[in-house]
């Protein structure tokens, strides 16, 4: 979820895990905030280790949306900012579980940032570490990892410090396995405007991610949200937003 300083609940991102969902229709859509959106999604592979789907709004008030894309790992959107005055590109991943492909995902993630002509924010599921502490066992890839962080260096991304939860990701087993999988990127251009962005861990609630609030002001003191903000919906366990704004 990205917010501005004078606005709450602007982009809201939802990873669809079973059951798998292929379609949304417009009025489901309406149903998931009372006020308009824009939308755009990638449906799930249906694979197990494969990535899942992902949903992306956009506030209509706040942005206007200019061009839209998606590959097989990612959505995205332009955006242009009215309160700002500001062009820039939301991009929302989700890594595959299955390693193997982990690689295709840099891949495809290198050629689209790459290509973008705005700055950008990159967010979501990277199901990839970037250092050992990010993990709270010793069962790393050390290859992996630098195959990671050098995609980000290649870049030139930063990745936005995260306030709250240490840890993104739990197995919810007895005995947890906790990750660091979400994260927020962005481009040098995005980080020179919006230089005072900060990213928060928000209450995991039935979920095994942690949800992360971009803010454009600074949130060393964050003020607690509303009691529904996590929004539930059939066939979208992930999603996160604010029906309350």
């Amino acid at each position: 979820m990205i917010q501005s300083s004078n606005s709450r609940s602007l982009v809201n991102r939802c990873k669809s895990e079973p059951p798998m969902r292929t379609e949304f229709s417009l009025p489901e859509l309406d149903r998931l905030s009372s006020h308009l959106f824009a939308w755009h999604w990638l449906p799930s592979s249906g694979s197990t280790g494969h990535s899942g789907g992902i949903l992306l709004g956009v506030k209509d008030a706040t942005f206007e949306v200019g061009s839209m894309d998606r590959g097989r790992f990612f959505v995205s959107m332009e955006l242009y900012e009215r309160a700002l005055n500001f062009k820039w590109e939301v991009i929302i991943v989700y890594s595959p579980a299955d390693h193997s492909r982990s690689a295709s995902f840099l891949e495809e993630l290198h050629r689209k940032v790459s290509a973008a002509s705005l700055p950008v924010v990159v967010g979501g599921d990277f199901n990839l570490l970037r250092f050992a502490d990010d993990k709270s066992n010793s069962n790393v890839n050390f290859a992996r990892m630098q195959m990671f962080n050098d995609c980000i260096a290649d870049l030139g991304l930063r990745e936005i410090d995260r306030i709250g939860a240490r840890f993104t990701r739990t197995n919810r087993q007895a005995s947890p396995t906790q990750s660091v999988l979400d994260r927020v990127l962005v481009s040098p251009e995005w980080d020179l405007r919006c230089s005072l962005a900060s990213l928060r861990a928000i209450t995991r609630i039935g979920s095994d991610h942690v949800p992360l609030l971009l803010s454009f002001a600074n949130e060393r003191s964050p003020v607690p949200p509303p009691p529904d903000f996590g929004l539930r919906h059939s066939g979208c366990p992930k999603l996160v937003s604010w029906r309350r704004l």
